[in-house]
């Protein structure tokens, strides 16, 4: 008797797993679907396009370049913006808004280094410079790599805001090489 009670006991036990097991497979399966359907309505989205509406919609003035890049203007400032459809991320830019001659004086290339290291550590921005021979310039840019999806409400003043980061991160910049600027005068004293 007590064989047959263990043995309806194990059967009960094994019968219950099985039931958890198919219930969580049912679970994971329907998981999966889920995300897979998100995924491909998220996909099927036209970024560029979405780019263009949500431009339209600031009331930017823009241009394409290629099937990638767009130049625009916001107040007053140019920026570049490059979109993909196959991408839910776009790269937006603010080119040249700073620029030194390249035969400049080395001590305000050195503030700017700095400036833009210091930028790079407190922002959000990615900050560089680069060369431009022919011109005899060296120009400060910012990019920023966002999602642009159109889960996203108000992707109108999403975007604004994204632009406002720029003017801050110029600010920033500017900033710290008059900072800089300043306590060299105050040490030569």
């Amino acid at each position: 008797m007590e064989g047959l009670v263990i043995a309806a006991i194990i059967i009960g036990l094994v019968n219950l797993y099985r039931y958890y097991k198919q219930n969580q497979t049912e679970e994971e399966t329907d998981e999966v679907k889920s995300t897979e359907s998100e995924s491909s309505a998220i996909s099927q989205c036209a970024t560029r396009k979405l780019v263009f509406q949500t431009l339209k919609k600031m009331g930017c003035e823009y241009s394409e370049e290629d099937e990638l890049r767009i130049h625009l203007t916001f107040q007053g400032e140019t920026f570049i913006i490059d979109a993909s459809d196959d991408c839910l991320f776009i790269n937006v830019y603010d080119p040249w808004w700073l620029d030194l001659p390249m035969n400049g004086d080395i001590e305000d290339f050195a503030r700017m280094q700095k400036a833009v290291n210091i930028a790079n550590c407190k922002g959000t921005c990615t900050v560089l410079y680069t060369y431009n021979d022919e011109e005899g310039l060296i120009g400060v840019h910012s990019r920023k790599n966002i999602i642009f999806v159109p889960q996203i409400t108000e992707l109108d003043k999403y975007l604004a805001s994204v632009f406002d980061v720029f003017f801050k991160t110029q600010r920033l910049v500017l900033a710290e090489m008059d900072k800089l600027k300043n306590q060299e005068v105050v040490n030569q004293r």
